[in-house]
Formats: C-alpha cells, structure tokens, sequence
C-alpha cells in the first residue's frame, strides 16, 4: 500500500511538472533533482560543519539515528555543493544530443531550413 503510494505521489508530481513545462523536460528535473538529494545526502553523511574534517562512522550514524536532515547541508557546504553540480554536470552531458553545433541556425529571425519565416 505504502510502495504504491509513493508511485502514485511520483507521477503526480510528473503530471504537476509536465503540465509546467512539458513531460520530457519534467523527466529530466525529477532525475536532476534526485541526483542532487542523492549526491547531497551522500557527501553531507561524509562531511562536518562547522570544522570542515570528515566525521567518524559513529559521528554519522548518530546522525542517522537522531534522523537529523543532512538533505539541507549540501546547501550549506562548498564541498557538497559542488558534488551536487558535478552530478547534473554529469547528466547533462549524458543527455546531450549528438551532432554538431550550427551557428548559422542559431538566429533569432531564422529558423531550422523548411521552416516559415
């Protein structure tokens, strides 16, 4: 019940962000959004503020069982910040589409050759 729950919280979040802009491109928010919780939650686990040193594994699990939200950190900290760009740097990149780069398409009042002016 609870499993088909989330589904269900999902792609109504998918139809919210879709109706927004438009499916494909809520697609890509939602996996860009989960690759920074993921990312974030990940690296702040591994990361102390204010000292900036690693923390040991209890400092962490003490963390997890307090049920402290490390989600919030990677805002807070260079280090996390900057795992979470480099994870929709990543993405990004893996969904770029092949094939060159026109310039000469690139216009304001021209479009792709075959379409109206």
């Amino acid at each position: 019940m609870r499993l088909q729950q989330s589904f269900d919280h999902q792609e109504l979040l998918l139809q919210v962000l879709a109706l927004r802009y438009n499916r494909q491109l809520a697609a890509v928010v939602l996996l860009l959004g989960e690759a920074m919780r993921s990312i974030g939650n990940s690296a702040a686990l591994c990361w102390s503020v204010p000292e900036g040193k690693p923390r040991t594994p209890e400092e962490i699990y003490e963390e997890v069982v307090a049920g402290l939200d490390s989600e919030k950190k990677w805002l807070e900290i260079p280090y996390v910040f900057d795992q979470a760009v480099k994870a929709v740097n990543f993405l990004l990149e893996a969904l770029r589409p092949p094939g060159e780069i026109n310039l000469a398409l690139v216009a304001f009042k021209k479009g792709p050759p075959g379409t109206p002016p």
